[in-house]
């Protein structure tokens, strides 16, 4: 499925194994392709990012080459993604994933910190 939204690259940097690329998108943007640029973020999976001054047409799309290997997820991209994953099946009263995130963070943190304080006496 292709996905677009309406957006302009704002800043581009470059890093060590390729570049980072800004896009900022148009502001009135319906919420279906809020949740669905979320969705895609969450799921950090490798794809093709295209970029067209007009609507790009899926038969404009041919012979993209495979891609080659997939990126290995740091531990911390693993746990937001499930932290994300149980935000959607369970919000604990909070609209926003970050809020949910830093909530379950808090709570991990403080847990750690009893386990230093055991080495501390």
């Amino acid at each position: 499925m292709i996905f677009q939204v309406p957006g302009m690259i704002t800043k581009i940097t470059t890093m060590m194994k390729g570049l980072r690329i800004y896009i900022d998108t148009q502001d009135n943007l319906a919420p279906e392709m809020h949740k669905r640029l979320f969705d895609l973020y969450s799921q950090e999976q490798l794809g093709w990012f295209t970029f067209n001054v007009h609507k790009i047409e899926p038969e404009d799309i041919v012979d993209l080459p495979k891609i080659q290997g997939e990126e290995v997820k740091s531990m911390s991209k693993r746990l937001r993604s499930v932290l994300y994953r149980l935000w959607e099946k369970n919000n604990r009263g909070y609209d926003d994933s970050e809020l949910h995130y830093r909530y379950y963070m808090a709570k991990f943190i403080d847990m750690v910190k009893s386990e230093l304080e055991k080495y501390n006496e």
